[in-house]
């Protein structure tokens, strides 16, 4: 026969530690349940506060089995507390449902007002107990739910039994609370953004019909306005035509828009395009001007034009211009066929015997320019045959074929000579020095692009009108800009002091460049002899993508046969002694 050992106090203590290592487990693995049911709620699209708060409370009730557990929050208007969610044996019934505590009213109202968790075994012993619908509450728990350290609502426990809620228990639902505001806080924001959105949308979505409105307005009087009216980008393709404008030249929309306007423009009044859209890219206000342009039947109309610049984020990026067709009002009487006949063989005459001027001042100043060197022969004639040769051949290509039109190429051949015009206004010790330049020096020499631009501007000016040196002022000026961007000058371009670089450089100049350095290399100078053909082109390739337009060093290499004739037909006056293929030092930067 057997005896059972009595317990002794260790015993008991052990037994009562088991009992709190259990009763704590419990207690971390309900909270890690209930922040498991908040965050596949709160991860839903379709997350609701009430449904997610709902979840909890019936998850705290059947996990500890309680009476009733609710959740009520604070009326921001009366302050009162207002039932959200209920659980338990009297969580159907009407009068729970339509709970409504007035502000400091019971328990849960004392713990609103002290902002302090209340724990109270026996209800019946606690004079701020008010029973309500809810007959067999014995113990409660109160706990204020916190938004920011502000109080929103209670977590109210309650159960049959007195005592039935520890000081551990009470703590947990502290930190319950916790989770429960972030919930409430989550369903705010998530309402605000939502309410926000809405009106965002409401607000766009008016703006978007006044925009369409307002579009559709400036549209329907653009497309039937009588007189013409297009849009170009600022290399004069045109982007857009209203209906008259191809009624007046009797092509299609479609034939005309993304093609270049100098397609459609007479012969002799292409300066007059480029002049405009130089005027407007560059932010200055552009005088109307008179064009020709040519219809699709070959018929010649004259058209006023009034130019204005397209800006987009404060930048110029294309031209507005309206034409008015004045070609009545200024043929008197187109009946007089014989008349008019000879007033246009006159005007061809007139127009051959301005060419013929214009061409021998461009060459008399071309000379002047050129006359500090006496060793130059024929460098005139053989920068224009190379610029007209790397031209004609640049319009082979279909991306030059609009821009390079037969007049662009006669501009580049009268105009190339004067590229080094300003070299008048360097002293010539600098100009004549046979040894590296110094820093100072070559600061001083690069003046010279500035000078040659400026100069060809004052003359187009002082003719009071847009004249051909618009190209010859390009030409000037950024023949010696590389491809790279490391040439001169610098100008504003977008707010920002720098060389052109890439295609930002006018194509004139690019190609007049590429034709002043093949000649430099291929002449003699009093420092050196000639390179050969061979030497200088092995030189331009490799500066393909650097300092020359590859497409323009392309060019050169399939006409490679036409700058060997022109060096042959133009050579230079007499052969000095010097040193073959050695660069003076001078040009060794």
């Amino acid at each position: 026969m057997t005896t059972e050992r009595a317990q002794t106090p260790r015993d008991l203590a052990y037994e009562l530690l088991e009992e709190r290592i259990a009763y704590l487990e419990l207690l971390k693995s309900f909270h890690e349940e209930v922040v498991k049911i908040i965050r596949i709620y709160t991860s839903n699209d379709a997350f609701t506060a009430e449904r997610c708060l709902q979840e909890i409370v019936n998850f705290i009730q059947r996990r500890f089995d309680l009476y009733m557990v609710t959740v009520l929050l604070v009326d921001d208007l009366t302050r009162d507390l207002v039932l959200l969610v209920a659980a338990g044996e009297e969580a159907s019934n009407p009068a729970v449902k339509s709970t409504r505590l007035k502000q400091g009213e019971g328990l849960a109202g004392h713990a609103v007002r002290t902002g302090e968790t209340l724990r109270v075994d026996d209800v019946t012993q606690d004079a701020r107990f008010v029973r309500g619908p809810i007959p067999a509450t014995q113990s409660e728990v109160c706990v204020p739910i916190k938004v920011k350290h502000r109080i929103v609502g209670i977590l109210d426990l309650e159960d049959r039994e007195k005592g039935r809620f520890n000081r551990e228990f009470a703590q947990l639902m502290e930190e319950l609370a916790v989770n429960i505001g972030f919930v409430l806080e989550n369903k705010k924001l998530y309402d605000d953004l939502k309410e926000h959105s809405s009106s965002l949308e409401i607000r766009v979505e008016e703006k978007v019909s006044e925009l369409q409105k307002s579009e559709q307005r400036y549209r329907a009087i653009v497309e039937n306005v009588t007189d013409p009216i297009v849009l170009t980008d600022l290399d004069g393709r045109l982007t857009w035509v209203n209906p008259a404008f191809s009624s007046a030249l009797g092509f299609t929309r479609g034939e005309m828009e993304g093609t270049n306007i100098s397609r459609f423009v007479k012969k002799g009044n292409l300066y007059k395009i480029y002049g405009v859209l130089r005027d407007v890219s560059e932010g200055r206000e552009s005088r109307g001007v008179q064009i020709e342009l040519t219809t699709k039947g070959g018929e010649d109309r004259i058209f006023e034009l009034a130019p204005l610049g397209v800006r987009e984020n404060g930048h110029v990026t294309g031209l507005q211009a309206t034409l008015r067709d004045v070609t009545e009002r200024t043929i008197v009487d187109k009946l007089k066929k014989n008349y008019f006949k000879t007033l246009e063989e006159a005007v061809v005459q007139r127009t051959a015997e301005i060419k013929d001027t214009q061409r021998a001042a461009i060459l008399a100043i071309a000379n002047l320019a050129e006359s500090i060197d006496d060793d130059t022969g024929g460098h005139i004639q053989r920068i224009q045959d190379y610029a007209k040769i790397l031209a004609v051949e640049l319009k082979k290509n279909s991306k030059y074929k609009e821009q390079i039109t037969d007049e662009y190429v006669e501009l580049i051949y009268d105009l190339s000579p004067l590229h080094d015009l300003g070299k008048v206004g360097i002293r010539d010790y600098i100009l004549q020095k046979p040894d590296k330049l110094t820093p100072e020096e070559f600061e001083k020499m690069k003046d010279h692009t500035d000078i040659g631009g400026r100069a060809l501007r004052m003359a187009g000016e002082m003719i009071r009108r847009e004249s051909i040196f618009s190209i010859g002022e390009m030409i000037a000026r950024f023949h010696h800009e590389k491809w790279d961007g490391s040439g001169y000058p610098a100008v504003e371009i977008g707010g920002e002091h720098r060389p052109l670089r890439a295609e930002e450089i006018p194509l004139c100049a690019r190609i007049v460049a590429l034709a002043d350095v093949y000649d430099a290399l291929t002449s003699k100078r009093p420092y050196k002899m000639p390179f050969p053909h061979e030497k200088a082109r092995e030189m331009i390739l490799r500066e393909s993508g650097k300092h020359f337009d590859p497409e323009v060093v392309e060019a050169f290499r399939r006409s490679e046969p036409e700058f060997v004739r022109v060096r042959s037909q133009f050579p230079d006056t007499h052969l000095p002694e010097g040193r073959p293929f050695e660069l003076p030092a001078r040009d060794r930067t």
